[in-house]
């Protein structure tokens, strides 16, 4: 590999990131058009797409753009492409304790109904 080359090719590296962010954004739309999703699971996904749709043209420049020979510029691409994903990956992490927390709450309310039909049900003459 030389250093005045860039690590992929162009030619793969950006028509895979146009069809990547296409289905990012089909799937922020999708997500948008659902009514009865939480809105704290929907803020944290919302906030992850937007990442993601930034981090996706950042990673093609940094595979296919910037080359090892301008040192000062792959440094920065690849800096800003490995924050962005960590933020991503970070965000992903609080999705699923926020899932946690949603499924405890559902589990909690589901036995309050189940213990108010025993409690109901216990009351009623034979």
């Amino acid at each position: 590999m030389s250093l005045q080359t860039p690590l992929v090719t162009p030619w793969f590296t950006m028509p895979m990131a146009a069809v990547t962010l296409v289905l990012i954004a089909g799937h922020l739309m999708a997500m948008h058009a659902v009514k009865d999703m939480p809105a704290s699971r929907k803020r944290i996904r919302s906030m992850n797409g937007g990442l993601m749709l930034v981090a996706t043209p950042m990673l093609a420049i940094a595979f296919s753009v910037v080359t090892p020979a301008n040192p000062r510029a792959f440094a920065l691409a690849w800096t800003v492409s490995v924050g962005l994903v960590g933020m991503i990956t970070l965000l992903a992490v609080l999705d699923a304790i926020n899932n946690l927390r949603l499924y405890r709450m559902s589990r909690s309310r589901l036995h309050a109904e189940f213990r108010a039909v025993r409690r109901a049900s216990g009351q009623r003459p034979s």
